[in-house]
């Protein structure tokens, strides 16, 4: 599986909000390596590309390419379904994302709609 990098110290960052609900941190996925798998039941994060490129693959068919400051993985939180896609890093550096859990994401968007 990915590998967290290194741990994320809210206290040295501007947005220390949004950044300690990053709670799994920083990951990193080599080249081949699959960050999402279709069909996964259990789906806690979502992810936010920083580095490197990632295939989308539904079905086993290409659908889309990830690159930095992409979301991906906010679908199977938003509604509790599995995984509609595998998400698979293709650069030759890998993958390296942000994670943040349901729960976070949940907070998000009661924020965002002012609830």
């Amino acid at each position: 599986p990915c590998q967290a990098t290194y741990s994320l110290n809210i206290y040295q960052s501007p947005t220390w909000q949004i950044a300690c609900w990053l709670s799994r941190g920083r990951l990193k996925c080599a080249k081949g390596e699959q960050l999402i798998s279709q069909g996964d039941r259990d789906a806690e994060y979502m992810y936010v590309v920083c580095e490197g490129k990632a295939t989308v693959e539904v079905d086993g068919k290409v659908v889309s390419h990830l690159s930095p400051g992409t979301v991906v993985g906010e679908l199977a939180l938003m509604y509790e379904q599995p995984r509609a896609a595998t998400v698979t890093a293709e650069s030759e550096s890998g993958l390296t994302v942000w994670a943040l859990n349901r729960q976070a994401f949940q907070r998000l968007r009661k924020a965002a709609q002012g609830n």
